[in-house]
């Protein structure tokens, strides 16, 4: 019987899947969640999860970080900046063949296989083209993007680190928050793996890296708003201080929290809007990752106010193009994982 495992290595979590061929099919024997900051590495994560199972014959890994098919590094880890071989994985644990993947490359070709009850496309009237380009962007632990591009027989994903471009400010409080996260950029040592760094990446803006700064930056604006009971859980529970600002400002019970999730909206939609205006994706763009699953409701409710911010480009641009887009809020949470399967599929022939 043929076996193999694939995973989907991400910052908070890593997803492992363990897959045997019956004919022409693939079945799911057994599925896990591992903590990456769990383990020390890569290698103690895949431990963990083949403990007492057979050795599957291949293993196919989308991985947060750089990769190109036969090594990977880790980013947004704390695993270190050294490259881990695909080699070494198949000398540790005896696997015949080891792929890694970038974790939005297996994204790209994930969103491929999503089902309409996996997803809600929210700009009004907008129709995806056939064969046209796709983007896909996800804002986790980190902020990843890729491009999906039509080769003739069947689609391409082309990832890249489109997270790192730099983030525009829109008006005078925008430019305020760009200061007051260059400045936590140059001197705090949390992003000290991001210098010699002269802006501030969208990432950090956007991604759970970062985008908690937002209220950080509103609480010195405005300190008079600030509320006692929610800035002893801001200080107490460091780990959820992303997950407490996006409930507490989109369920409006705090106002602190309320600013900062509508700025952070602004700024997701006008990254959504350069990436359209760059890509002309006609196909659509997928906005995915844990961020927009877990707020996957609030952000429905506000897309009235998302598509509004979108509309910020020059008016040919806004009607020729964005309006034409078709966007897709993802609440799948496995669109890495289906990535990998297809992958695999392909790498066995299957398709």
């Amino acid at each position: 019987m043929i076996t193999v495992v694939v995973g989907d290595i991400g910052g908070t979590n890593s997803r492992l899947m363990l897959l045997k061929l019956e004919g022409i099919e693939l079945k799911e024997v057994y599925t896990e969640t591992i903590l990456s900051h769990s383990c020390q590495n890569f290698i103690e994560v895949l431990h963990k999860f083949l403990d007492g199972k057979d050795t599957p014959r291949s293993g196919i890994f989308a991985v947060a970080g750089q990769s190109n098919g036969s090594s990977a590094r880790f980013d947004n880890m704390g695993w270190g900046r050294d490259y881990i071989l695909a080699n070494q994985i198949q000398t540790e644990f005896g696997i015949e063949k080891v792929v890694f993947l970038n974790d939005f490359e297996a994204a790209g070709y994930g969103c491929l296989e999503l089902k309409t009850s996996d997803y809600t496309q929210i700009n009004p009237d907008a129709e995806p083209e056939s064969q046209q380009r796709k983007i896909v962007m996800g804002p986790g632990t980190g902020l990843g993007e890729a491009l999906l591009a039509w080769n003739g027989t069947a689609y391409t994903s082309y990832p890249g680190e489109g997270g790192y471009s730099d983030f525009a400010a829109h008006n005078n409080e925008q430019w305020e928050f760009a200061k007051f996260m260059m400045n936590l950029v140059q001197t705090s040592n949390e992003y000290k793996d991001f210098r010699p760094c002269e802006g501030v990446c969208m990432e950090i803006c956007l991604a759970g890296i970062g985008a908690f700064h937002i209220y950080d930056f509103f609480k010195q604006k405005y300190p008079e708003l600030a509320r006692y009971e929610f800035d002893e859980i801001w200080e107490s529970n460091k780990d959820d201080r992303l997950k407490n600002m996006m409930i507490e400002g989109f369920t409006g019970r705090d106002e602190l929290c309320k600013k900062s999730v509508k700025f952070w909206l602004q700024i997701l939609a006008y990254e959504c809007g350069n990436l359209i205006a760059k890509n002309l994706p006609f196909g659509g763009l997928y906005l995915i990752g844990g961020l927009v699953m877990k707020n996957y409701d609030f952000i429905l409710e506000k897309r009235e106010f998302f598509i509004k911010c979108l509309m910020t480009k020059p008016r040919h641009v806004t009607e020729d193009v964005i309006r034409k887009v078709p966007i897709y809020v993802v609440k799948n949470e496995d669109v890495g994982m289906l990535g990998t399967i297809w992958w695999t599929k392909k790498f066995l022939g299957l398709s």
